[in-house]
């Protein structure tokens, strides 16, 4: 009898062990939840400031003219309270005026690539598949002109002095400021003006110009769940969502640039650092890698001189993946 009182004593206590193990984890992915849907909240507070037109739909962007070009004036942004936004001190260390001015040689900069060449496992990553050879790509991409779009970088500096473009692709989630930065860790999860956030910022390789005009510019992203960020990058695994999204839009404070997006590909953590393709110098060598890799074809075409963009998030094919799609830019 004694027995039978125990087991059902000891089932009441794994119950309701259970029953807290549940209740614990759903808090916990509300509290997750909440966290992301602030900084999509962040996002769109921050585009609604610096967007000076209507976002156009994807239609309207394969049509859109080019940009007004007149800037607002800049006491006028600066006035608005609303746009005041205070940065905080953990910014300080980031809004070092140096970090804006180009890089030095390219030879010093190789110099110390074994003691900067470890940090370069950015967390951020992405998915696989492979694709056919360069033969098989179609002959033409479809020109697209850029999207009747102006980004008011007077506000956005504002905010934050690390702000270097704003990166946009019709017709997908992508549609956010781009910015500099010195390590592979802060932005992880601070937001663009400071606010620490699961969400992250877009940003660029710290071994790449802020300016766009080195021969390769990394921009590191996180793969989202909820597909935000660069997590709609996966969707180029596919051929048809490469056909329906061929380019996207950089626009900077001195040009605006259509991307003509050539390869995308998986490649290892390790792999990337071993072949040090975040750094400029090595731009021929990324090129070739993803064109034998690449999980679309297209019929964009890579010459000596090109610039290009290779933007990087996770992938969980295996272990500490990355996806790779990368275009090029054309100034418009």
């Amino acid at each position: 009898m004694l027995d039978v009182k125990r087991r059902k004593i000891l089932a009441f206590l794994v119950l309701l062990l259970a029953v807290g193990i549940v209740i614990y984890a759903g808090l916990n992915l509300r509290k997750a939840e909440q966290i992301y849907q602030e900084g999509d909240e962040a996002y769109a507070a921050l585009s609604g400031q610096v967007r000076k037109t209507a976002k156009p739909d994807s239609q309207a962007a394969l049509n859109g003219q080019a940009r007004k070009t007149a800037k607002p004036d800049p006491q006028a942004a600066m006035s608005d309270p609303a746009r005041e936004i205070a940065e905080p001190d953990s910014q300080a260390a980031l809004s070092d005026p140096e970090r804006k001015t180009a890089k030095s040689d390219p030879q010093a900069a190789l110099s110390d690539q074994d003691s900067r060449i470890a940090e370069a496992g950015s967390p951020i990553c992405a998915p696989q598949t492979k694709a056919g050879t360069p033969e098989e790509r179609p002959a033409s991409t479809p020109q697209i002109d850029l999207p009747q779009l102006e980004i008011d970088f007077t506000i956005l500096e504002s905010i934050n002095d690390d702000a270097a473009a704003w990166l946009y692709c019709p017709g997908t989630v992508i549609d956010y400021p781009v910015v500099s930065a010195n390590d592979y860790s802060y932005y992880l999860d601070h937001l663009p003006d400071g606010t620490m956030n699961a969400n992250g910022t877009l940003f660029i390789d710290y071994n790449c110009r802020s300016d766009f005009s080195d021969p390769l510019t990394v921009i590191y992203g996180h793969h989202m769940k909820s597909g935000k960020m660069f997590g709609s990058l996966k969707g180029y695994k596919d051929q048809r969502y490469y056909e329906e999204h061929p380019v996207m839009y950089l626009y900077t404070p001195s040009a605006d640039y259509r991307i003509e997006l050539l390869y995308g590909c998986v490649i290892g953590a390790g792999q990337w650092r071993e072949r040090a393709f975040m750094y400029p110098e090595n731009a021929d060598a990324l090129i070739s890698y993803a064109m034998y890799n690449t999980t679309f074809k297209s019929g964009t075409e890579y010459k000596d001189g090109d610039r290009i963009v290779a933007l990087s998030t996770c992938s969980y094919e295996f272990d500490d993946a990355r996806y790779i799609v990368i275009g090029i830019l054309r100034e418009v």
